[in-house]
């Protein structure tokens, strides 16, 4: 399947496609604790992310279908990376983190930090990420800050 993933960067034009994958994807693994989250989202809020150069969102495409997001914050800090539920655990947040990084760190990052929800964490791990903090809660959701030094 990954052989027909395209990631390609992120226009305004993909605000709502964004929100809408987010949202859903949220309130499939967050369950009650994702409306806090899911309020902080709207294709405004996004078009405002997709407009600041702080931020880099890329879309994992199969066909014509958007079935993964990622964003990085300054080239360092994972801000978004949320694949469909229906085609999770199939490799497409690892390309989709691969592609980040390998961008971030052409630009010269050489550590990049997340806050991972706890749903999340599993797979952060299996990036090489490790725990940097305590478990803390934002916007209703649970998360683990992380850390990665490429090697």
């Amino acid at each position: 399947m990954l052989n027909t993933l395209e990631i390609r960067t992120a226009t305004l034009a993909d605000a709502a496609v964004i929100a809408g994958l987010i949202i859903d994807t949220a309130q499939a693994c967050f369950g009650k604790d994702a409306p806090p989250f899911i309020n902080t989202l709207s294709p405004a809020i996004l078009e405002l992310s997709l407009h600041n150069p702080c931020y880099y969102y890329v879309l994992g495409l199969l066909g014509t279908e958007v079935v993964g997001v990622a964003a990085l914050r300054d080239y360092q800090h994972v801000y978004h990376l949320f694949v469909s539920t229906s085609y999770q655990r199939r490799g497409i947040a690892r390309a989709l983190w691969q592609f980040l990084m390998n961008a971030a760190t052409a630009k010269g990052t050489r550590e990049f930090t997340v806050n991972a929800s706890l749903y999340s964490v599993p797979a952060y791990l299996k990036f090489g990420f490790s725990p940097s903090g305590d478990t803390q809660i934002y916007n209703g959701i649970q998360y683990l800050p992380m850390q990665l030094t490429p090697t």
